[in-house]
């Protein structure tokens, strides 16, 4: 029987077959670490090398080809140094793309919220979310107003139509949303997610707004109102309105008066009245400054009156003269109330109380100019002019005078009020003396 020999007197193959093993075991079960770097040596010195000759060198998707790490006694017990997108195999001993749905590298998806991941690529994942969530990783409860479950459908932005100021409310969590229209933008009914698709005409002056109970048929008014080719609606109709959400008809708009043609624009964004014109062309009604309803009629002018005498009378260089004339309304209150489009009951309700200012175009008085005369005679100042006395030095002289006038009255009455008081306080004392015989 051959016995196993201390391995730093001779090393026999059977020694380093059964003492290598051994040695990798122990190494691995050991805690301590200076007994592990001792250890270690024995078996860099005595045990087979599985990187010898750099087997990591012609392989792919490494990180350092120079890079080789023993595990083992054996020739296949070695790792290399894989990039972040592989990993090592140590059955096929080389670097395998690693799937990034299971990569800690990568954004994963929600483990709660995916019903599955997909892997397009080595860097590039899908996450297909459950229903009530959405984003790139599903950790977003859903938002209609954004994306849909089905994304070929459009979202609630796109419906609600956000770009001209409706407003899109989620349902989060839901595929739900709900529009705010604005005024002008009303939903079409017979799509089946909630919109501001219509467009209305600014002249219709009509606007959806909510109410208790609006019934199918309400909607049906809604829509023959409104002007828009839409089907019947009815309880088997696919709408989000139900019997629940209610709408009533407010009456808004430009509204043109007195006989005035309202016009939109081939979008619906802009509206303006026309005004009526005489036979001449000449307007006969205008708006304020901020909007133009034909609210303010264009009155008549009166004859001119007589040209008053020129003034001065009968002197001057300049002279002048002048007429005027008046304003008149010729609108009668009847022909205000048979005036414009909408009816006569409402509009009679607002101009009964509606007293419009009368506009005319053009000057109510006109100054014209006279023959000029001699100059006027020109009052006279003691040795100044007037025009003289009114210059700034002249008036600097005069307050210069004024103020010496006043201290000199000062200086004066305490230069005499003085031997005033003390005669008069002599002449008490010797009064109240008493006379000595």
């Amino acid at each position: 029987m051959k016995f196993l020999m201390d391995p730093y007197q001779s090393l026999p193959l059977s020694f380093a077959l059964r003492w290598c093993p051994q040695a990798w075991e122990q190494y691995r079960r050991m805690k301590d670490a200076t007994k592990r770097e001792l250890l270690m040596r024995d078996i860099e010195l005595y045990c087979p090398d599985p990187c010898h000759g750099n087997p990591c060198r012609d392989l792919q998707n490494v990180n350092d080809s120079t890079k080789c790490t023993v595990i083992g006694p054996f020739e296949n017990e070695f790792f290399c140094d894989c990039n972040k997108y592989s990993e090592w195999d140590p059955a096929l001993l080389n670097c395998q793309l690693r799937n990034p749905c299971h990569s800690g590298i990568f954004s994963l998806c929600h483990p709660d919220n995916t019903l599955l991941c997909i892997a397009k690529d080595t860097e590039n994942i899908v996450c297909i979310c459950k229903p009530e969530y959405m984003g790139s990783d599903c950790s977003v409860l859903r938002d209609a107003c954004q994306e849909r479950i089905n994304k070929s459908q459009p979202n609630g932005y796109e419906l609600c139509q956000v770009q001209y100021g409706n407003e899109c409310h989620p349902v989060l969590g839901t595929d739900a949303f709900r529009c705010k229209c604005q005024f002008g933008y009303s939903p079409i009914f017979t799509i089946s997610d909630d919109n501001c698709l219509a467009r209305l005409d600014p002249c219709t002056n009509t606007f959806l707004s909510a109410d208790l109970n609006a019934t199918f048929s309400d909607l049906n008014e809604v829509a023959r109102l409104t002007g828009f080719p839409q089907r019947t609606v009815t309880e088997n109709t696919p709408t989000n309105y139900s019997r629940d959400k209610s709408l009533r008809l407010i009456r808004r708009g430009l509204t043109c008066l007195n006989g005035g043609q309202c016009m939109s624009s081939s979008d619906l964004t802009r509206s303006i009245c026309v005004c009526r014109t005489s036979s001449e062309g000449d307007p006969l009604y205008k708006g304020k400054l901020t909007r133009l309803n034909c609210e303010i009629p264009i009155g008549v002018w009166s004859a001119w009156s007589p040209m008053s005498p020129c003034l001065p009378l009968d002197c001057g260089k300049i002279r002048y003269r002048w007429r005027r004339r008046r304003c008149m309304n010729m609108t009668s209150s009847e022909m205000l109330l048979r005036a414009g489009r909408i009816p006569s009951d409402r509009s009679s309700s607002v101009l009964k109380k509606y007293s419009p200012a009368v506009y005319c175009i053009g000057t109510s008085e006109e100054v014209l100019p006279c023959e000029p005369m001699e100059s006027c005679m020109v009052l006279r100042l003691p040795g100044y002019l007037r025009e003289e006395f009114l210059n700034y030095d002249t008036l600097y002289y005069f307050g210069y005078i004024t103020a010496a006038q006043v201290i000199f009255s000062l200086l004066s009455w305490y230069v005499f009020i003085t031997p005033i008081k003390r005669y008069i306080h002599h002449r008490k004392m010797a009064v109240s003396s008493p006379i000595i015989v």
